[in-house]
């Protein structure tokens, strides 16, 4: 789902462990990263509550970068992207990945 308070959003519907990855390429350097069951928007991924962040990383100017690991979700989490930039919009380079492993 999309918010414009909240950014992008993923509903986890099945209990069980996920591999998450989140690539992107931005013009400037800039930190990235996912919530879970956060309700903090759009916020960067450094100002979120720790206990709520997932996993974050840097991209160095005009490089891909990604992140990404293997995580135990439980049905009805939600999971969110936040960019310390303004976050891609249709951004064709941004990309992310959900997979259910068990």
């Amino acid at each position: 789902a999309d918010s414009a308070t909240l950014g992008g959003s993923w509903t986890i519907n099945n209990t069980g462990k996920y591999a998450v990855v989140l690539e992107d390429v931005q013009s400037t350097a800039a930190w990235f990263g996912i919530s879970k069951n956060s309700a903090e928007g759009t916020i960067s991924i450094g100002s979120i509550t720790a206990a709520n962040r997932l996993m974050m990383g840097q991209n160095a100017a005009g490089a891909r970068a990604h992140i990404s690991g293997a995580f135990p979700l439980t049905a009805g989490d939600v999971l969110h992207t936040h960019w310390d930039i303004t976050p891609p919009s249709g951004d064709a380079l941004a990309k992310l990945r959900i997979l259910r492993l068990s």
